[in-house]
């Protein structure tokens, strides 16, 4: 198992080396988020943003993967109970951060990009085969300074 987390480790580091000129979307995208993935998906974004983010004297700008999007709702609700102001989209609000992501299925687990204020990080969240839990690595890739 420790081999496997290893490889998909690499394996995330060096696809962010490969994609250094390549930002992604401004908006967000999401394959594989399920019922019972969402909430970890959602948390483990929101503690990424408290760490970079003062809760209280922050607003975040969600940006949705589509509409209904199920890890937005989450996620949302996550900032919120954490204490972050959500912009809501209806007036423009320039001082609320953005915050896209990017979720995506790689071997038996997902990959997470997370956009913050024009910044991306990479994580995952990977499923053992066994006991089908979902865990979060222990660390972020950053790119770029």
């Amino acid at each position: 198992m420790k081999a496997k987390l290893l490889a998909l480790a690499l394996i995330v580091a060096l696809g962010q080396t490969g994609c250094v000129n390549q930002p992604i979307n401004q908006g967000s995208y999401t394959s594989g988020v399920t019922a019972a993935n969402t909430e970890i998906l959602a948390d483990a974004i929101a503690r990424y943003v408290a760490y970079k983010l003062p809760a209280a004297n922050s607003t975040v700008n969600v940006i949705p993967a589509r509409q209904k999007d199920r890890l937005a709702t989450a996620l949302t609700a996550n900032l919120k109970n954490r204490g972050f102001g959500i912009a809501d989209g209806t007036a423009p609000n320039p001082s609320a951060v953005p915050l896209a992501y990017q979720v995506t299925p790689l071997e038996n687990g997902l990959l997470i990009v997370i956009r913050l204020n024009g910044q991306e990080v990479t994580n995952m969240l990977i499923r053992d085969t066994q006991t089908k839990q979902w865990s979060l690595l222990n660390s972020y890739t950053v790119k770029g300074g």
